[in-house]
Formats: structure tokens, sequence, C-alpha cells
């Protein structure tokens, strides 16, 4: 018989729906934001899940938890509120990862706000009934997904790879020379990384967890630290 954790793939299903549509979203309504309405006009710019998501993508954040939606269409040539091309094709990739870092950020801060509510119904119950520790664990659970996917699709996305949003940002401080000869060979260099992920995956996964050292200094130990702080003077 399967033991199936229910709870954890509706979790991890809702995390997937979120994210990846907020992703694109945020490429979206940059690009809007800048001039170019392609994506409202193929109904893109929305956060419903069902106008992003991509089978094989949302497939691979199940499995691995780095993942991908359907693109949202982009004219560049329409992102006529930019300074520049190249400055209009940055702010619009650095839209979605950073869309994900901000989701990370609420995460991280809900995840331990929630720590303090723990330690305040424990402390005025006494004890909490089975019930309730295993809606907190759901929660906690739910948060702490939240947190490292959204960290994981950012530092995914801000790789320098094509066809990666990381890509297109370094492609910013690139000389115009060097920005169209990444622009003609991106789909090369993408099967190039598909392979390499697919080939040195572990490696690539340490690689990933490395990188995102700094970000869980930034986003979650602040938070972390203040929840420890209240918490040994809830429990005084």
């Amino acid at each position: 018989m399967l033991n199936l954790d229910i709870p954890g793939i509706l979790s991890t299903i809702l995390v997937l729906t979120l994210s990846l549509s907020t992703h694109e979203y945020a490429h979206g309504r940059v690009a809007y934001a800048l001039g170019d309405d392609t994506a409202a006009q193929a109904g893109r710019l929305t956060l419903n899940p069902l106008a992003h998501l991509d089978p094989l993508g949302a497939l691979a954040f199940l499995i691995a938890r780095i993942g991908w939606a359907k693109p949202v269409p982009v004219n560049y040539s329409k992102l006529t509120k930019a300074k520049s091309p190249k400055q209009g094709v940055m702010l619009v990739s650095l839209a979605g990862p950073v869309s994900n870092l901000i989701i990370a950020f609420v995460a991280a801060f809900l995840f331990n706000l929630l720590r303090v509510v723990a330690a305040l119904v424990a402390v005025n119950s006494q004890s909490m009934s089975p019930g309730m520790v295993q809606f907190f664990r759901f929660l906690y659970d739910l948060f702490l997904t939240f947190y490292f996917s959204n960290i994981g699709l950012a530092i995914f996305n801000l790789l320098p790879l094509p066809p990666l949003d990381g890509s297109k940002i370094l492609a910013f401080f690139l000389p115009d020379r060097a920005f169209l000869w990444l622009a003609r060979y991106e789909r090369y260099i993408g099967l190039a990384m598909l392979a390499l992920f697919i080939f040195a995956g572990s490696y690539m996964g340490r690689v990933l967890s490395w990188l995102a050292t700094p970000f869980n200094y930034v986003l979650m130990l602040p938070w972390s630290s203040l929840a420890d702080w209240l918490i040994r003077r809830i429990m005084v």
C-alpha cells in the first residue's frame, strides 16, 4: 500500500502554482510597464496558474524543486519606456527572480512568526492537542517549502546561462557585440546547459546550495534571530 504524503503533495502543488505563476506574471507586468502589451494581448498578464504552467516544467519542479513555466511573450522592440533596449531586456528579465525572492522573504517572515505563535500557544495552554500540533507542522512545512523553493527558483534563473534570466541580465553589462553573439547562440548554449544539468546534476545542486548561503543570511537570518529572541522572552 502506498504511503502518500497528501499534505506534502498539496503544499508542493500550491507552491508550484503560485511561485511559477508569480514569476511569469512579474515578467509580463514589468514589460507592460515599459510599453509592451504582448503578454496582456496573449492573456498572460494574470496570476492564473493555468495560463503559465508548462507540464514538463511542473513535473521537474515536483521532482527536483527546480522547474519552469511557459515563458511570457515579450516584444523587446516595444519596450520604449526603457532608456535602451538592453536596459528593457534586463529589467524584464530581473523581474521574475526578484518576485521569487520577495515570496521567499515573506515566507521566512511567516515561518518565524508561526514559531513565535506556537511558543505563545504552548506557554498559555501548557500543551497542544494532536490536531493543533499537526496544523502547526503543516504550516511549518508549507512556509519552508515556499522559502526554499523560491530561493532555488531565483538562484537557478539568475545563472548567467541562456536561456535563463541571468543571461539576459548579464547581457546588459556586455558590449553590444558580445550581446549580439549571446543572442545568436542562445539556443545552443541552452542545450549545453541542459546537458550539464542532466549529466552533472548532483554537482550543480551543490553549487546552487552554496549560492543560496548569502540569500539565507539576508532573507531568513534576521527573522530567525528576532523569533529566537522573542521565544526566549516568552519562555522565561
